[in-house]
């Protein structure tokens, strides 16, 4: 099943949206990848555009949380770091060949980013 951005997922915030929908499609991307059984070296492209780019949104919205000191910002920095570390450490695994993108990862990913944004982040958009 594809993962569609829906108007549920806007905070208002123009620059967190359209960020939070370009992550949206690149996870779109990555499982469209997956299920067209692509070689390792498109879905390498695409793991590390979606690592790349969450270390820029994550940046962006951590640069608000200090610029509006706003209370949450440990926890939700700590959210960041963990599944930065998670992502990175998979795509060690995959560089290794000791693993393999499939569907299970999209599936972790899109679980943790719809429970992210409809959660964690509704809470520093007020």
């Amino acid at each position: 099943m594809h993962f569609i951005w829906k108007t549920e997922y806007k905070f208002g915030l123009n620059e967190i949206d359209k960020q939070h929908e370009y992550f949206v499609g690149i996870l779109d991307e990555l499982y469209d990848a997956i299920l067209n059984n692509s070689d390792r070296v498109k879905l390498r492209g695409l793991l590390g555009s979606l690592i790349n780019y969450a270390s820029l949104h994550f940046a962006t919205e951590e640069k608000y949380f200090d610029e509006f000191s706003y209370d949450g910002a440990a926890e939700h920095k700590l959210k960041h770091k963990e599944l930065t570390e998670k992502v990175l450490d998979f795509q060690k695994k995959f560089e290794e060949n000791k693993v393999d993108i499939s569907t299970d990862l999209i599936d972790f990913l899109e679980d943790w980013l719809v429970d992210h944004l409809l959660n964690l982040d509704r809470k520093y958009v007020e």
